[in-house]
């Protein structure tokens, strides 16, 4: 851990730090970067277990849904060092469709949705995460995080 960022007291804590990161972006809040809630996106669902056919299941840590956009991301929040293949490989297969077929997620338009994977992870395992994700060939955006922010 770098000198900047802070030292975090328990593994508890530092489990939480970037599905909370993630629901702060999604939340009109002065106190914290609105990013998400300012392009559109919602919170939708938190722990959604998802089916992508054969593929497999995952449990997607949050869903946020734009529905001007008609696009949802798939937030898999990441507070070590590890990272399971068959995971990022049901992540990175996953469709509108198999969100959409949870029961628990309506887009406006299903037939026409998107959705996105995308790893929040902290910044000092970025690096080692992207690796592995670009080994398997299940590449897609993540941001790390430090001290607060993206």
């Amino acid at each position: 851990m770098s000198p900047d960022e802070p030292s975090l007291p328990t593994e508890i804590q530092r489990d939480l730090v970037p599905v909370n990161a993630v629901i702060g972006f999604l939340k009109r809040d002065r106190k914290w970067p609105s990013a998400l809630y300012e392009l559109g996106y919602r919170l939708a669902m938190i722990e959604q277990p998802v089916s992508a056919g054969a593929v497999g299941t995952a449990e997607v840590d949050v869903i946020c849904l734009n529905r001007r956009r008609n696009h949802g991301m798939l937030w898999e929040c990441k507070s070590g060092r590890t990272i399971d293949e068959r995971q990022a490989r049901v992540y990175a297969s996953i469709s509108a469709e198999d969100v959409q077929r949870t029961g628990n997620v309506t887009f406006p338009y299903p037939a026409s949705a998107s959705v996105e994977p995308i790893y929040c992870c902290l910044k000092a395992d970025a690096t080692l995460l992207w690796m592995l994700l670009r080994s398997w060939d299940c590449g897609c955006p993540w941001s790390p995080s430090g001290n607060g922010r993206f």
